[in-house]
């Protein structure tokens, strides 16, 4: 299967934009994570650990790169003031 393309240009509004989950979104998704609605309802493991988090931010440029998922994160534009 080929490899998804990335959008181009990028997804965004000004607010907010759409981009590769990074290792600096670690932390952010461990917590998030931990809320117990997401494992209720997903498959996400509980209790969630941030070597899940480490895990899943490496293997979405594997899984794109394979034709498997383009993973994205939700994240505010540089510069945005979102309250």
């Amino acid at each position: 299967m080929p490899s998804l393309r990335l959008p181009d240009p990028p997804l965004g509004d000004g607010e907010i934009v759409l981009r590769a989950w990074t290792l600096s979104d670690v932390r952010a998704l461990t917590a998030a994570c931990r809320d117990p609605d997401i494992p209720r309802w997903t498959v996400v493991p509980s209790p969630y650990e941030e070597r899940h988090a480490r895990d899943y931010s490496a293997g979405c440029a594997e899984d794109r790169d394979a034709g498997r998922e383009l993973a994205r994160a939700i994240v505010a534009a540089v510069g945005a003031r979102i309250s």
